[in-house]
């Protein structure tokens, strides 16, 4: 009986090679503010499995189903997390969407504390991004990135609605923050899961704190300095 991908990282335990997308749970930015243990020290790919389905499993009325949804869980070799769907009904989707319930199974596993940003859980699928252009300053600018940071609920109440066919993936602001005190308005990248919402916003604009935002297309620069990214 083959083993379960769950219990090592070894090539045999390797999900099937038919490519489905499946989610990474990017662990860099709390790596790099020193939030996590050292290598050595990591729970296994089947500590996180065991605690991801017992999680998962109350969403289920029948006990075996979190294994159509969830086939295996694999560090990789940037140290981050990978989640691979089952093959029979799972989606990096709907993993992706149950985000916080997995976050909140795994966090303790990683010794990371609770008032620490959650990370960005990342899907094979393609973003298309937008620039909100014109977005108000909060009323303490020196805290522009830190307030973003800390209102994803707040900023996906602004650019998603029951009508969007899928969700916000990740935000940015575009600025440096030395030139925050300068500024009157701020833009702010925005990549969503879905195309339609993108060409939706780029159609009519967008409103963040009440204003009136126009929306263009997110056009990459060859040189530009790295936002502070937002998952």
């Amino acid at each position: 009986m083959a083993k379960s991908p769950a219990i090592a990282d070894s090539p045999a335990c390797q999900p099937p090679t038919q490519k489905h997308a499946h989610v990474i749970i990017c662990l860099e930015k709390l790596r790099e503010q020193s939030h996590l243990p050292p290598s050595k020290n990591r729970p296994s790919a089947a500590a996180l499995y065991g605690a991801i389905t017992a999680a998962l499993r109350p969403l289920f009325s029948n006990m075996a189903h979190e294994k159509l949804f969830l086939a295996g869980v694999k560090w990789t070799k940037n140290q981050n997390i990978a989640l691979h769907p089952g093959t029979e009904g799972g989606t990096a989707k709907f993993l992706a969407g149950h985000s916080k319930t997995i976050w909140s199974a795994i966090r303790p596993l990683l010794g990371v504390t609770e008032d620490c940003e959650p990370p960005a859980f990342d899907t094979d699928d393609k973003w298309h991004s937008v620039v909100f252009h014109g977005v108000p300053m909060p009323a303490c600018r020196a805290d522009t990135i830190k307030f973003f940071a800390q209102h994803r609920d707040l900023i996906e109440g602004w650019v998603t609605s029951p009508a969007s066919q899928g969700t916000l993936r990740e935000y940015s602001v575009l600025c440096r923050p030395g030139d925050l005190e300068k500024k009157q308005s701020i833009a702010l990248r925005m990549s969503f899961s879905s195309e339609a919402d993108a060409d939706r916003l780029v159609k009519n604009g967008g409103y963040i704190f009440g204003a009136a935002c126009r929306v263009s297309r997110y056009v990459p620069k060859t040189r530009s300095p790295s936002p502070t990214l937002h998952d």
